[in-house]
């Protein structure tokens, strides 16, 4: 599964280490969902308005280890 999915207005981030540091950040969160693909009903997704930046910080931020970003 891809790590980001974009669209014109907001872009979904899978993983909560990210979205986390995209929060801590100043980056805006419009929403948390479900995971619709998860059988278990345990994952989330994060959805971000699509700002100057965000994807780059995004980029950025996939060449970590996770427990760096923490």
């Amino acid at each position: 599964m891809t790590e980001i999915m974009r669209n014109k207005e907001a872009v979904t981030v899978f993983k909560p280490v990210i979205a986390r540091k995209l929060l801590k950040d100043g980056y805006k969160l419009i929403d948390i969902r479900p995971d619709k693909t998860d059988y278990h009903k345990q994952r989330s997704l994060f959805v971000f308005k699509n700002e100057d930046g965000l994807m780059n910080k995004i980029k950025e931020y996939k060449g970590f280890p996770e427990y760096l970003l923490q």
